[in-house]
């Protein structure tokens, strides 16, 4: 110690100084350095608590990996925290923001407070709105190639507010709305006149209340309620949502008494 005190008296006072400065330089430099950065080439192994103030980097050789037992991740007195499970489940605590997500298994939408909703970029929605129930917010656009359509396997229905055409095929007729049911004909005698030129007209009513129009095109076929000697000749939509049809006689001697038939139709718009 005396010797290092012999030597430093030797030097001169502006020597002195100059070390002094860069001794403190040098300090100065180490603590720094121990403060923003420390290089550890050995595993960390705590039985504690790991805490952390600042932002944390993983830096990777060919892989980063975060291993937990269970793992939380939430904001300090959020009340919000996300949890990946020891299966390796990730559960939530808010929501989910990003460019583009991948996956590459099967993916469940779990229903929130009342109902689950996807939102498309446009703002579309498509929600699950009961069971066995999913809505579409807009029009579902499909290809216009011949090997990409809409398959329903179940009971589909087409409905708007305002109108739903649809046809089958590519030259098929466009169609706005069909029905079935039955008809029931008003009362009256059939005579034999076995000339088609000569038809008895009687109208029809459907029981099933359809709005017909003169616009539409009307099937109509025969019932067992009708004798096999008469055969409907004829038939076409009338106001007030009824159906015209003619009945011919082909029988030569026995005409038909007064009675009302049910027949069946189909009726296109």
């Amino acid at each position: 110690m005396n010797s290092i005190k012999t030597f430093l008296n030797g030097l001169g006072r502006g020597t002195r100084v100059f070390l002094l400065a860069l001794a403190v330089i040098f300090v100065g430099a180490g603590i720094t350095q121990a403060s923003t950065s420390t290089t550890i080439g050995t595993d960390i192994l705590t039985t504690g608590t790991l805490g952390v103030t600042g932002l944390s980097s993983l830096g990777h050789a060919s892989s980063t990996m975060l291993t937990a037992h269970s793992a939380y991740f939430g904001g300090i007195g959020s009340g919000a925290t996300s949890t990946f499970a020891t299966n390796g489940a990730l559960t939530l605590g808010g929501a989910l923001s990003g460019t583009t997500a991948s996956f590459s298994g099967l993916a469940s939408f779990l229903a929130g407070a009342t109902t689950t909703t996807l939102t498309l970029l446009s703002g579309d929605t498509l929600t699950n709105a009961a069971a066995s129930t999913t809505v579409l917010s807009g029009t579902l656009s499909l290809a216009t190639t011949t090997t990409v359509g809409l398959i329903a396997t179940g009971n589909t229905t087409l409905a708007s507010t305002t109108a739903t055409t649809f046809k089958v095929g590519n030259l098929g007729t466009q169609l706005s709305k069909v029905w079935a049911g039955f008809c029931v004909t008003e009362s009256k005698a059939i005579p034999a006149t076995y000339a088609s030129s000569t038809q008895t007209y009687m109208t029809c009513t459907p029981t099933n209340s359809l709005l017909l129009t003169g616009a539409n095109v009307v099937l109509v076929q025969a019932t067992s309620s009708l004798p096999s000697w008469v055969v409907i000749q004829s038939a076409s939509t009338t106001a007030g949502g009824l159906i015209s049809v003619g009945l011919t006689n082909f029988s030569t001697t026995t005409g038909v008494a007064a009675a009302a038939y049910a027949l069946n139709f189909w009726a296109f718009q």
